[in-house]
């Protein structure tokens, strides 16, 4: 399984990235299945996550299954992905995971990235893994027009990485 993971700190544009690049997907490969979502708040304020798969063929006319998940930020978040991970990995399994993930082991949160590589079996010696990472834009009068060339720039990045070896998109 290849692995495209988006990484980065809390608010830095993950969940954003991968809605729009689920959108590119479906339209790319034909697909698109209904969203699981999950809900839940950050300091109140609710948010919505999701967790796909999409069915299709990439541009070698082979058939591929993608899974693709917003939440990787807490043990409730990774474990419902781990779940629905499992419930769907069927005869054909995956061909590619993209997901979000947090950036590094903090004091806050000394193992969410480690817990989300063991529980979701994502090793590099089996996987190819190729890691985006995100920070946060510029704040000030410039911020919406630095916060659309910053998403831009990425989803370019993730096309283009997506269409070569090894996804193939």
């Amino acid at each position: 399984m290849n692995c495209l993971l988006l990484g980065g700190n809390e608010n830095v544009g993950k969940t954003e990235t991968i809605i729009r690049l689920h959108k590119y997907l479906a339209n790319f490969i034909n697909a698109a299945p209904q969203p699981q979502q999950q809900h839940k708040t950050l300091q109140g304020v609710p948010i919505n996550d999701y967790m796909w798969i999409l069915e299709g063929q990439n541009k070698e006319n082979k058939n591929i299954r993608i899974i693709i998940n917003t939440a990787a930020d807490d043990k409730n978040s990774i474990m419902s992905f781990k779940n629905f991970f499992d419930k769907n990995f069927g005869l054909a399994g995956y061909d590619i995971l993209i997901s979000a993930v947090r950036d590094k082991d903090t004091e806050e949160s000394p193992s969410k990235r480690h817990l989300f590589f063991n529980t979701m079996n994502i090793n590099p010696f089996f996987n190819f893994i190729l890691e985006i990472p995100f920070g946060k834009v510029r704040k000030g009068k410039k911020s919406p027009i630095a916060k659309k060339w910053y998403a831009d720039q990425i989803d370019n990045l993730i096309h283009h990485t997506l269409a070569n070896p090894p996804f193939n998109i």
